[in-house]
């Protein structure tokens, strides 16, 4: 008796020459990797690990990173500057003033919340943005009130009445108080005619009254005897003794008693930046006990000054908006200041005449806790909204994030490399440094590094991570780390396979550098330990085929790590066809 021959199995064989980086969701593209680590897009199509990073400096405190033409980082109270201390510059450190905007405007650095500037051309420039002169009034030092010009030249000899003066000289003043708001007239002699002075000023003289001042400085008078000139006001002329506001006096005074304030001060903001030789900024939230959701912007080229109201287009400027919610980020994009909330996109259009117009979208805004993520790669803005990562042209914004899965991430911080967007968030299982790849749409997974601050420098992307280390993140500065360690699991191999077919070979193309490792690591039906199947040391540059054979199973994973220069080009698979019968 003969039994019938068995033919061979079918089988074929998959070619996987492209790795597509990080794809966390549950069936991904065909040379993607489920989970990896400290690998990157530098060589794709091939699998390759990042560079070392490396170590610039180890700071204390670090509280803000910027770079300008050199590198500025704030350390506890100290502000650093091309990596030297500004001497007398002492930043606040309690916990409400603190991390710090640092924002760059022409040469000078403006830190925010602490409303302070430094010259970055003569280090011994710097200040305050705010500036307040509190004088005493008694009866041997007060404080003297009289008209004058714009100039501060006193008008002496007018004459307070109701009735003009009888055969006046050319020039004579008339202080004309017939009606309720008292008029300054001045005697034409060619026209025959009293003549009103449009703009009459006071002059308040007091001893350092306009210390730390500035001619047209916006500011807010209180404690005056004259009520009238109580409130905000612009200097038209300052010397340390006298300041000069537009402003009505019956006549001389002298204020003997309580206390006469100058004030001039940057208003409260949660996030600020330049746009236009201005800084704009946003407020939402309770003020002084008002509530208030505002956009501001100083004045033209002074970042000093923020009630400055002239009628003006160089003026300050600030707008009440009716968005609901909190500003979560602002950023300058495509020559606007563009302002954020979770779910609206505030724009404002800048208008030479001053007349600026504010265009609301409503959509996927920044997550609140997540302003930093906000980075501009060429030419196109990315930031974390609340449910994933956008892309911003200036139209709507679209998600380029769907290969990081379902997992929810807050507090993001993010940098720009080349075309490289560096985004660091914190999820349910730890904090992540993902790195998307713009001009190939990738993504990759570095490690769990939590980066604090970024600042690109050129090319280079600097950091500083919870443990206040400054990094150059492509290691192109600093002391380098060792060899980087490195792994990529995929996800389930042919999970699409009929026929109870299963993978009876794996083949891996690859380059090994001198003194790296590699081992190659399988798991069956995604239970179980995880099985050694290879592992190789490269003494010599060279290219190399692994063998690997599993045992049969329905699917399973495969795990490579390593330290140190490796290239993977290829991961070719041999699928050997099956009965009809159900594999146990």
């Amino acid at each position: 008796m003969f039994y019938p021959k068995l033919g061979k199995l079918g089988g074929t064989r998959k070619t996987v020459q492209r790795f597509l980086g990080y794809d966390r969701n549950p069936r991904g593209a065909e040379g993607s990797f489920w989970d990896m680590e400290n690998l990157c897009s530098d060589g794709y199509p091939v699998l390759a690990p990042r560079s070392p990073r490396g170590v610039l400096a180890n700071l204390t405190n670090p509280q803000g990173l910027c770079c300008k033409e050199a590198l500025a980082w704030v350390d506890g109270p100290d502000l650093y500057w091309n990596g030297a201390r500004v001497e007398g510059l002492v930043l606040s450190t309690l916990p409400e003033l603190c991390p710090k905007e640092l924002v760059s405007m022409g040469a000078y650095l403006v830190i925010f919340p602490d409303r302070v500037y430094l010259n970055t051309v003569d280090l011994r420039d710097f200040g305050s943005l705010d500036n307040c002169r509190q004088i005493p009034c008694t009866q041997e030092a007060g404080v003297s009130y009289c008209l004058c010009q714009a100039d501060g030249t006193r008008y002496d000899g007018y004459t307070l009445s109701q009735t003009a003066p009888a055969e006046p000289a050319d020039g004579a003043l008339w202080l004309d108080c017939s009606q309720s708001a008292h008029i300054l007239k001045a005697w034409s002699e060619a026209s025959g005619l009293w003549v009103q002075i449009p703009t009459v000023y006071v002059r308040l003289e007091g001893s350092g009254i306009g210390l730390g001042f500035s001619q047209y400085d916006g500011v807010e008078l209180s404690g005056c005897g004259p009520e009238d000139l109580n409130g905000s006001a612009v200097l038209e002329a300052v010397e340390d003794h006298y300041i000069v506001v537009a402003g009505m006096l019956d006549q001389p005074f002298t204020q003997t008693s309580g206390t006469v304030s100058v004030k001039r001060q940057a208003p409260d903001m949660d996030f600020v930046v330049e746009c236009g030789n201005r800084l704009w900024g946003c407020k939402y939230g309770l003020v002084g006990g008002e509530a208030v959701n505002e956009l501001y912007a100083s004045a033209l080229g002074d970042f000093r000054n923020w009630n400055r109201f002239q009628g003006l287009a160089t003026d300050s400027y600030r707008a009440s908006r009716g968005s609901d919610g909190p500003w979560t980020g602002a950023v300058t994009y495509l020559g606007r200041p563009v302002f954020f909330k979770e779910n609206a996109i505030e724009t404002v259009y800048p208008d030479p005449s001053g007349a600026h117009g504010i265009i609301t979208t409503n959509c996927r805004g920044v997550q609140k806790g997540s302003h930093r993520s906000l980075v501009i790669v060429d030419e196109i803005l990315y930031y974390k909204s609340s449910t994933d990562v956008c892309a911003y042209d200036g139209s709507l914004p679209v998600a380029v994030s769907a290969p990081l899965g379902q997992q929810r991430f807050s507090s993001a911080v993010a940098g720009r490399q080349g075309a490289r967007y560096y985004i660091c968030m914190e999820g349910s299982d730890g904090w992540h440094l993902f790195v998307y790849d713009t001009a190939k749409g990738l993504w990759h997974r570095q490690d769990s590094l939590r980066v604090r601050f970024f600042a690109a420098r050129g090319y280079e992307l600097l950091a500083i991570d919870e443990d206040g280390r400054l990094l150059s993140m492509t290691g192109d500065n600093g002391t380098a780390e060792g060899p980087v360690s490195w792994m990529a699991q995929t996800g389930p191999l042919d999970l699409s396979q009929t026929d109870q077919g299963y993978v009876s070979r794996l083949t891996l193309r690859l380059l090994l550098e001198r003194e790296s490792w590699l081992e190659v690591e399988v798991r069956y039906d995604s239970v179980g330990p995880w099985e050694h199947m290879a592992s190789l040391r490269g003494d010599r540059l060279h290219s190399r085929n692994v063998p690997i054979l599993p045992r049969r199973c329905d699917h399973m994973e495969l795990r490579l790590r390593g330290a140190g220069p490796c290239r993977v080009y290829s991961l070719v698979k041999t699928v050997t066809e099956g009965s009809d019968v159900v594999w146990p």
